[in-house]
């Protein structure tokens, strides 16, 4: 389910909020012992992205096992389908920036194929 950080609701209607919308201290950040929710997690790089913090990054994508989630890949594409929809230029370019550098880290083979389909 989400929540008043990640959605914006009007009647019957849900709205993932942009990333940059969502500034939250903990956003991406682990809490009791259970994961944030991927979106969180995309989310999060990109602030990071965006702070040009680039070993954060990395140490983030590492210690979050995001490298090796298949799921992940999907992720992002989702989100860079989402931004192109919504005409968010400047948000699909770093979707797509991030999701080079993984694949130039050494992605799973998942996010290899997914990029190579883009």
């Amino acid at each position: 389910m989400l929540n008043h950080e990640q959605a914006a609701t009007s009647g019957s209607t849900v709205k993932l909020k942009r990333w940059d919308q969502r500034r939250h201290k903990d956003l991406g950040l682990n809490a009791g012992g259970r994961s944030s929710p991927l979106v969180d997690q995309a989310h999060h790089i990109m602030h990071l992205w965006r702070a040009g913090d680039v070993q954060k990054v990395d140490a983030y994508l590492e210690d979050q096992g995001l490298r090796r989630n298949p799921v992940f890949p999907r992720l992002l594409q989702a989100l860079v389908e989402l931004a192109r929809k919504d005409n968010q230029q400047e948000e699909r370019a770093l979707l797509e920036t991030i999701m080079n550098h993984l694949g130039a880290r050494g992605a799973h083979p998942q996010m290899r194929l997914r990029m190579e389909e883009a």
